[in-house]
């Protein structure tokens, strides 16, 4: 901010997304589940952008959010969701990856709504 850079033609450039979304200038407590974030009107914030923004913003955001609103319903209508043992706590993230990833994977338990 304030300043001037030009970056050349050809040049990649990664934004740290993940470092973005934690930054607390943007997102008070941002190591806080908060459901609220996540509703539209909070979403005005130049720094959320899951999916990219602008021309060449992810062409199947929409496409991926409805896959998983889907799937999570599905699950949800038919099962009780519970934490397994299994999974270690607590959950690390990985900072080796690209995208946001945990470096162990977690485990549920699935129990069948009568």
């Amino acid at each position: 901010p304030g300043k001037d850079l030009t970056i050349e033609k050809g040049t990649k450039v990664i934004i740290p997304v993940l470092g973005l979304h934690r930054d607390g200038d943007h997102f008070p407590d941002p190591m806080k589940w908060n459901l609220d974030r996540f509703e539209d009107r909070n979403k005005k914030s130049p720094a959320y952008f899951p999916f990219g923004d602008g021309p060449r913003n992810c062409i199947g955001s929409r496409f991926a959010l409805m896959q998983v609103k889907l799937a999570l319903a599905t699950i949800l209508r038919r099962y009780k969701v519970f934490p397994s043992p299994a999974t270690k706590q607590p959950l690390e993230l990985d900072p080796d990856t690209f995208v946001l990833s945990l470096k162990q994977r977690v485990y549920l338990k699935l129990e069948k709504i009568q």
